[in-house]
C-alpha cells in the first residue's frame, strides 16, 4: 500500500512513513478557527491546532471539540491571556511573542493545562497564583522585567523551583527603588531593609519615650526646676556679669497656689510688703 496524499508522500510505501505524518484534518466546520490549521495526530493522541503568524488580537472563542488540544498561538498581537472553556481541555498553549500584559490568574488552576509558553511578551506583573502551576505542570515566561517590592520576595524560591523543570531558564528581574536587582538579590536587598527598618522603628520608640520622660519630668518637677535654673542664672550673672555686687544681691522664690485666694492675698498683701 503506497501513499496518494499528500503530494510529498505520495508513491511511499505506507510501511515507512512516521507516524506522525499520520494526521487527520479538522475543517472550519468542526471549529478549526479561519487562519488556523487543525489537525489530529493519533500517535500522539492530541490534536493540533496551529494559529501562529495568523494575525489574531485576541484568543478565539472557540476550537475543536476534541480533547488533548496542543495550541500554538505564537507570533501574533494578542494582549491578554484569557481564560476559555476549551482550556480545559487543553495540554499546551503557545503564546509566546505576543503583546500580552496581563494573565488571567484563573488559567493556573486548570490542571489539564501543562505547559503555557508566554515568552517575550511585555509581562509587567507576576499574581502569587502563579505557584498553582505545580506537580509537574510548566509555564515558561522568559527574561521579563516586573515592578516588585519586598512583599513579592517570594518570586525567588519560585523562581528557583521553575527552572529546575526548564531546560531553559527564565529570568526576573525586578525593578526597585529605580534600580533593577535579579530576584535572587532582592530577597537578600530585603533582608537588608528589614534589618534596617528595624532599627529606624528602635530610633523612632526611643526618641518619643526621651520626649515622654523629658515631658513627664518638666510637668511634675517644674518648681524645682526653675528654681535650679534661677540659682545656675543668678550665680552666673554673679560670677560673670557683676562679680563687684555677688555679697549684697539677693532673690526670693515663693511658690504658692494662685487657686486659694486667702493664700494669694496674704502672700501679696502682707507677706510682700516686707520683702524688700
Amino acid at each position: 500500500m503506497v501513499c496518494k496524499y499528500p503530494i510529498s508522500l505520495r508513491g511511499i510505501l505506507a510501511v515507512y512513513v512516521p507516524e506522525d505524518l499520520f494526521v487527520c484534518n479538522i475543517s472550519v466546520e468542526q471549529k478549526c478557527s479561519l487562519s488556523c490549521n487543525c489537525f489530529e495526530q493519533p500517535s500522539r493522541k492530541r490534536v493540533v491546532v496551529n494559529c501562529s503568524f495568523s494575525r489574531k488580537y485576541i484568543i478565539p472563542s472557540a476550537f475543536p471539540q476534541q480533547a488533548n488540544l496542543d495550541i500554538d498561538l505564537s507570533h501574533n498581537l494578542i494582549t491578554i491571556f484569557e481564560n476559555r472553556t476549551y482550556l480545559n481541555r487543553t495540554v499546551a498553549i503557545n503564546l509566546s511573542f505576543n503583546k500580552i500584559k496581563v494573565l488571567n490568574p484563573l488559567v493556573y488552576t486548570i490542571q489539564t493545562l501543562k505547559i503555557i509558553n508566554v515568552e517575550n511578551n511585555q509581562i509587567t506583573d507576576i499574581q502569587r497564583k502563579i505557584q498553582l502551576m505545580k506537580n509537574g505542570r510548566k509555564i515558561v515566561i522568559g527574561n521579563i522585567t516586573i515592578e516588585c517590592s519586598c512583599r513579592k520576595k517570594w518570586i525567588a524560591n519560585w523562581l528557583e523551583n521553575q527552572n529546575r523543570l526548564l531546560v531553559r531558564h527564565d529570568r526576573i528581574v525586578c525593578r526597585q527603588s529605580n534600580e533593577e536587582l535579579i530576584t535572587f538579590y532582592m530577597t537578600e536587598n530585603c533582608i537588608f531593609r528589614k534589618k534596617y527598618l528595624a532599627y529606624e522603628q528602635y530610633l523612632i520608640v526611643g526618641s518619643f519615650l526621651i520626649v515622654l520622660i523629658a515631658s513627664l519630668t518638666r510637668l511634675i518637677f517644674k518648681y524645682e526646676i526653675y528654681l535650679l535654673f534661677r540659682k545656675f542664672r543668678h550665680k552666673f550673672k554673679l560670677n560673670v556679669i557683676n562679680p563687684v555686687e555677688q555679697s549684697s544681691t539677693f532673690d526670693v522664690y515663693i511658690s504658692f497656689s494662685e487657686e486659694k485666694e486667702n493664700i494669694s492675698k496674704w502672700v501679696i498683701g502682707v507677706l510682700t510688703t516686707y520683702l524688700e
